[in-house]
């Protein structure tokens, strides 16, 4: 929802190249965020089981 709100004011300024980058840097940033909040429960969990 953010990015959707934010492109109207930043397309004045980058590029649309420029955008393509950013978004997915955001994309990269989430999914490592995801990835290793998954690991983190996966560890927690197996920690729980022992």
């Amino acid at each position: 929802m953010f990015p959707v709100l934010l492109y109207p004011a930043v397309t004045k300024y980058v590029s649309v190249s420029d955008w393509y980058v950013y978004s997915y840097m955001l994309i990269a940033i989430a999914f490592s965020y995801l990835s290793a909040f998954g690991y983190f429960k996966l560890v927690l969990s197996s920690n729980t089981t022992k």
